[in-house]
């Protein structure tokens, strides 16, 4: 996946997205204040402060949330 891509989603929304591994798992990003982008990692606050580290060669897709 393309860090680009994350980046934009970021900047130009505060719509909820998720993202979806390679292994399955399913990441939500409530709100871009939740994600750090850096070179070649990710990392998404989640649920009570959960930190999670992603490298973003294993981000299938970004699905867009409903809320």
């Amino acid at each position: 996946m393309n860090l680009d891509q994350i980046r934009q989603r970021t900047e130009y929304g505060a719509k909820l997205f998720s993202l979806q591994l390679s292994d399955g798992r399913r990441v939500p990003v409530p709100h871009p204040d939740f994600v750090a982008l850096g070179l070649n990692v990710i990392v998404v606050i989640g649920e009570n402060d959960r930190v999670i580290t992603i490298d973003p060669h294993h981000i299938v897709t970004i699905e867009e949330d409903q809320s």
